[in-house]
């Protein structure tokens, strides 16, 4: 499913983590919930997704539904663990690896933690 990767290329990498997230939701949860009866977007308000990311996320689930050529409730046990799969490498590909700077800032500060002494009983 190299076409999960492909369309969350043209999103801010926010809205792909956010997508992925609610698709995977969506997926895990699909036997109980379908996209027209309740809302699987329904957070926190502080936490809720943008339109963008809403968007992606029904692409990503019809592209996945389209693989199978059935709703993803209907699933069956590896294609769901093949879903999660193709949905978990497409949010590793959004990963970037620590600047220089990044790693050296964390050193410091690991190295700057004091170890408190144990006292024996």
């Amino acid at each position: 499913m190299n076409e999960i990767i492909d369309i969350i290329r043209g999103y801010s990498v926010k809205d792909s983590i956010d997508a992925l997230y609610y698709a995977i939701r969506f997926i895990k949860q699909a036997d109980s919930i379908s996209k027209n009866d309740k809302d699987f977007f329904e957070d926190d308000e502080r936490s809720m997704p943008s339109q963008e990311a809403r968007k992606l996320t029904i692409r990503i689930i019809d592209i996945i539904e389209a693989k199978y050529g059935k709703n993803a409730a209907e699933l069956d046990d590896a294609e769901f663990i093949e879903a999660m799969k193709a949905l978990s490498a497409a949010r590793n590909t959004l990963e970037t690896p620590a600047s220089a700077a990044e790693e050296e800032a964390a050193r410091e500060a690991i190295n700057s933690m004091v170890i408190p002494e144990l006292k024996g009983n």
